[in-house]
């Protein structure tokens, strides 16, 4: 989107202040020249996801009534929502990660979600992958909200998580993360950062004019909604640790997070999952006609899938690479059955 090629979500590296460097921003594509979207990952999405009745959907469906984060038999999802530059990736793989949660990452999923859309012949996915990449961002600012699909794929969200097996829980991060999408309780919380925080933030990354103009209207779109439904809300002023920040972040889940999988072998699993999701992105970004280079080679940080709880190792390797055999650290084990 800020046509730099690079990556997002897992491989990034965390920083003090509880966001993610090299990261790009918004969760979702109108990205045109990273595997997450660009230096906007654009956020393809966020509005309801278990939506309100009647909303109308990116895949030409209606919403279901009702969120995905909750209902009978327990909590099957964890939510965090909220703007770029939030910190929400680095949290959410903390937690999932020491947990033994699954982590479900709107980002990973940005390209099958596009796909949905535009199989559905939406209007503002198919006007955006028609478009040459370098005028994709000389849009207006609400054209780049509309291209970005940011109120059509949440419903996508909502369905994959509720596709997912229903323990242990998700915690589902994302910009399409929103009330619509998640419900308002313990179940779901929105970190939202302060002005100048995004903007050093964003600063960072070095992003173009466009995704900046994105980021701005996302800002205002996702807070306007939070506030709207009165949903739980975590303050990102630079002040608190990464640790600080997750601290604050478990305070708010509460007993739900004592439901993760106790094994090493559930645990190595679940890590598959998302390792797996994060390849899978690169490699949709790749098989894309107009994606420049070649994505999946590309070297990330995937996470060591020993399934040993006190495992926080990171293993580099090539997209095209994973998925050859378990990604281990130096020393570590597969799980034993």
């Amino acid at each position: 989107m800020n046509g730099t090629d690079g990556a997002g979500g897992a491989g990034a590296t965390a920083r003090a202040d509880g966001s993610v460097s090299g990261a790009g921003g918004a969760d979702g594509a109108v990205g045109a020249s990273r595997p997450d979207g660009g230096g906007a990952r654009a956020d393809a999405g966020a509005g309801g996801a278990g939506g309100t009745s009647g909303t109308a959907r990116a895949d030409g469906r209606a919403n279901s009534t009702g969120s995905a984060g909750g209902g009978g038999g327990g909590v099957r999802a964890l939510w965090i929502g909220g703007p770029p530059a939030a910190g929400k990736t680095t949290v959410a793989r903390l937690l999932a990660r020491r947990r033994g949660l699954r982590r479900y990452s709107a980002d990973a999923h940005t390209w099958s979600h596009r796909d949905r859309a535009l199989a559905a012949g939406h209007p503002a996915a198919v006007r955006w992958e028609a478009l040459p990449r370098a005028e994709r961002w000389a849009a207006p600012p609400a054209e780049l909200l509309a291209m970005s699909l940011h109120h059509e794929r949440g419903p996508m969200v909502a369905d994959d998580v509720r596709a997912l097996p229903a323990a242990p829980p998700a915690v589902v991060e994302g910009t399409p993360v929103t009330p619509s999408v998640a419900g308002v309780g313990r179940h779901a919380l929105w970190l939202l950062p302060t002005r100048r925080v995004q903007r050093e933030r964003l600063a960072e990354r070095g992003l173009d004019p466009g995704p900046l103009a994105l980021y701005a209207q996302l800002v205002d779109t996702i807070e306007d909604e939070v506030e709207r439904y009165g949903g739980a809300v975590l303050r990102v002023d630079g002040r608190r640790s990464v640790e600080e920040t997750l601290a604050e972040v478990e305070r708010h889940f509460g007993d739900a997070l004592a439901a993760g999988a106790a094994s090493a072998e559930e645990r190595g699993a679940l890590l598959r999952y998302a390792n797996g999701a994060l390849a899978e992105q690169y490699r949709a970004f790749a098989a894309r006609p107009w994606a420049p280079g070649d994505a999946t080679a590309t070297v990330l940080g995937f996470a060591c899938e020993c399934g040993a709880p006190a495992c926080a190792a990171d293993v580099p390797l090539s997209v095209r690479a994973y998925g050859t055999g378990p990604a281990l650290a130096p020393g570590h084990r597969a799980p034993q059955r």
